[in-house]
Protein backbone atom coordinates (compact mmCIF):
# COMPACT_ATOMS: atom_id res chain seq x y z
CA UNK A 1 0.00 0.00 0.00
CA UNK A 2 2.46 2.42 0.99
CA UNK A 3 5.66 3.13 -1.33
CA UNK A 4 9.41 2.19 -0.93
CA UNK A 5 10.18 5.62 -0.17
CA UNK A 6 8.20 6.49 2.42
CA UNK A 7 9.64 3.36 4.64
CA UNK A 8 13.29 4.38 3.43
CA UNK A 9 12.43 7.65 4.59
CA UNK A 10 11.01 6.35 8.23
CA UNK A 11 13.66 3.06 8.66
CA UNK A 12 16.43 5.76 8.89
CA UNK A 13 15.21 6.96 12.30
CA UNK A 14 12.66 4.43 13.14
CA UNK A 15 13.73 0.91 13.05
CA UNK A 16 9.76 -0.04 14.22
CA UNK A 17 8.47 1.30 10.61
CA UNK A 18 9.30 -2.29 9.01
CA UNK A 19 7.07 -3.54 11.82
CA UNK A 20 4.39 -1.12 10.47
CA UNK A 21 5.28 -1.51 7.13
CA UNK A 22 4.42 -5.59 7.24
CA UNK A 23 0.96 -4.76 9.35
CA UNK A 24 0.33 -2.19 6.44
CA UNK A 25 0.76 -4.80 3.63
CA UNK A 26 -1.05 -7.49 5.16
CA UNK A 27 -3.66 -5.06 6.42
CA UNK A 28 -4.42 -3.64 3.41
CA UNK A 29 -3.47 -5.15 0.61
CA UNK A 30 -4.58 -3.20 -2.82
CA UNK A 31 -7.12 -5.67 -3.65
CA UNK A 32 -8.57 -5.10 -0.43
CA UNK A 33 -8.39 -1.24 -0.81
CA UNK A 34 -10.37 -1.47 -4.14
CA UNK A 35 -12.35 -4.40 -2.70
CA UNK A 36 -13.68 -2.08 0.01
CA UNK A 37 -13.68 1.04 -2.45
CA UNK A 38 -16.17 -0.98 -4.94
CA UNK A 39 -18.84 -1.85 -2.24
CA UNK A 40 -18.91 1.68 -0.97
CA UNK A 41 -18.83 3.60 -3.56
CA UNK A 42 -22.13 2.75 -5.75
CA UNK A 43 -22.16 2.95 -9.27
CA UNK A 44 -18.78 4.60 -9.87
CA UNK A 45 -16.10 2.32 -11.52
CA UNK A 46 -12.71 2.40 -12.37
CA UNK A 47 -11.56 1.37 -15.06
CA UNK A 48 -7.58 2.44 -15.29
CA UNK A 49 -7.28 4.12 -12.11
CA UNK A 50 -7.66 1.99 -9.26
CA UNK A 51 -8.66 3.49 -5.89
CA UNK A 52 -5.33 1.83 -4.76
CA UNK A 53 -3.00 3.61 -6.67
CA UNK A 54 -4.78 6.83 -5.40
CA UNK A 55 -4.01 5.74 -1.72
CA UNK A 56 -0.15 4.74 -2.95
CA UNK A 57 -0.38 8.35 -4.33
CA UNK A 58 -1.56 9.97 -1.10
CA UNK A 59 0.78 7.80 1.22
CA UNK A 60 3.89 9.32 -0.33
CA UNK A 61 2.45 13.04 0.86
CA UNK A 62 1.05 11.81 4.28
CA UNK A 63 4.73 10.24 4.72
CA UNK A 64 6.65 13.64 3.62
CA UNK A 65 8.18 11.88 0.87
CA UNK A 66 6.86 14.31 -1.59
CA UNK A 67 5.14 17.27 -1.21
CA UNK A 68 2.22 17.61 -2.89
CA UNK A 69 0.00 14.59 -5.40
CA UNK A 70 1.44 16.11 -8.02
CA UNK A 71 5.05 15.17 -7.16
CA UNK A 72 4.27 12.36 -6.20
CA UNK A 73 2.20 11.50 -9.46
CA UNK A 74 5.90 12.85 -11.28
CA UNK A 75 7.42 10.12 -9.69
CA UNK A 76 4.59 7.31 -9.86
CA UNK A 77 4.46 8.05 -13.29
CA UNK A 78 5.26 5.07 -15.57
CA UNK A 79 3.13 2.77 -13.09
CA UNK A 80 0.07 4.91 -13.78
CA UNK A 81 -1.58 5.05 -17.59
CA UNK A 82 -3.91 8.05 -16.77
CA UNK A 83 -2.86 11.98 -16.43
CA UNK A 84 -2.76 13.82 -13.52
CA UNK A 85 -6.21 15.46 -14.38
CA UNK A 86 -7.39 11.95 -13.90
CA UNK A 87 -6.27 11.65 -10.48
CA UNK A 88 -7.37 15.14 -9.14
CA UNK A 89 -10.70 14.42 -10.80
CA UNK A 90 -10.81 10.83 -8.77
CA UNK A 91 -9.99 12.55 -5.40
CA UNK A 92 -12.50 14.92 -5.90
CA UNK A 93 -15.11 12.84 -6.66
CA UNK A 94 -14.96 10.39 -3.76
CA UNK A 95 -18.09 9.91 -1.86
CA UNK A 96 -18.19 10.77 1.36
CA UNK A 97 -20.13 7.77 2.76
CA UNK A 98 -17.11 6.07 1.53
CA UNK A 99 -14.80 8.29 4.37
CA UNK A 100 -17.59 7.01 7.07
CA UNK A 101 -17.51 3.10 6.46
CA UNK A 102 -13.25 2.48 5.74
CA UNK A 103 -12.35 2.67 9.27
CA UNK A 104 -15.19 0.09 10.08
CA UNK A 105 -13.85 -1.84 7.92
CA UNK A 106 -10.12 -2.00 8.09
CA UNK A 107 -10.79 -2.43 11.87
CA UNK A 108 -12.50 -5.26 11.23
CA UNK A 109 -9.23 -6.63 9.06
CA UNK A 110 -6.99 -5.49 11.59
CA UNK A 111 -9.36 -7.38 14.45
CA UNK A 112 -8.48 -10.86 12.02
CA UNK A 113 -4.91 -9.93 11.64
CA UNK A 114 -4.65 -9.41 15.55
CA UNK A 115 -5.67 -13.20 16.58
CA UNK A 116 -2.72 -14.66 14.35
CA UNK A 117 -0.04 -12.44 16.21
CA UNK A 118 2.03 -14.03 19.24
CA UNK A 119 3.02 -11.10 21.72
CA UNK A 120 5.49 -13.72 22.93
CA UNK A 121 7.53 -14.19 19.82
CA UNK A 122 7.81 -10.51 19.60
CA UNK A 123 9.46 -9.56 22.61
CA UNK A 124 13.18 -8.46 22.82
CA UNK A 125 14.28 -10.56 25.57
CA UNK A 126 12.12 -13.48 25.87
CA UNK A 127 14.69 -14.58 28.87
CA UNK A 128 14.76 -12.19 30.58
CA UNK A 129 17.53 -10.15 32.38
CA UNK A 130 21.63 -11.36 32.19
CA UNK A 131 22.61 -11.93 35.60
CA UNK A 132 25.12 -9.03 36.50
CA UNK A 133 29.14 -9.89 36.28
CA UNK A 134 30.18 -10.50 39.56
CA UNK A 135 33.39 -7.64 40.33
CA UNK A 136 36.81 -9.15 40.15
CA UNK A 137 38.60 -8.77 43.59
CA UNK A 138 42.22 -9.58 43.54
CA UNK A 139 44.41 -10.48 46.18
CA UNK A 140 46.04 -7.89 47.92
CA UNK A 141 49.48 -9.43 48.45
CA UNK A 142 49.23 -10.03 44.75
CA UNK A 143 50.10 -7.05 42.76
CA UNK A 144 48.03 -6.85 39.57
CA UNK A 145 49.43 -8.66 36.20
CA UNK A 146 49.36 -6.25 33.69
CA UNK A 147 50.49 -6.45 29.93
CA UNK A 148 52.94 -3.91 29.34
CA UNK A 149 55.05 -5.39 32.25
CA UNK A 150 55.15 -8.60 31.06
CA UNK A 151 56.20 -6.81 27.32
CA UNK A 152 58.57 -4.72 29.18
CA UNK A 153 59.72 -8.01 30.71
CA UNK A 154 60.18 -9.63 27.23
CA UNK A 155 62.14 -6.54 25.57
CA UNK A 156 64.55 -6.67 28.64
CA UNK A 157 65.50 -10.12 28.41
CA UNK A 158 65.82 -9.71 24.80
CA UNK A 159 68.42 -6.97 25.31
CA UNK A 160 70.17 -9.26 27.71
CA UNK A 161 70.42 -11.59 25.41
CA UNK A 162 71.68 -9.61 22.65
CA UNK A 163 74.39 -7.86 25.63
CA UNK A 164 75.76 -11.26 25.87
CA UNK A 165 75.84 -12.48 22.16
CA UNK A 166 78.21 -9.15 21.99
CA UNK A 167 80.33 -10.29 24.18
Amino acid sequence: MLRQEAFDRLCVKYPEAMMVRATLENALPPTFVDEVFSQHAGRRKSRKLLFSTVVALLSLVVCRVRNSVHASYQLMEQEISVGVKAVYNRLNSLPTRYADKTPQAIAAELLRLVEHVSMRKLKKHPRGKKKPVPKRECPKDQPHFATSRVLAAAKAKNNRSKRKAEK
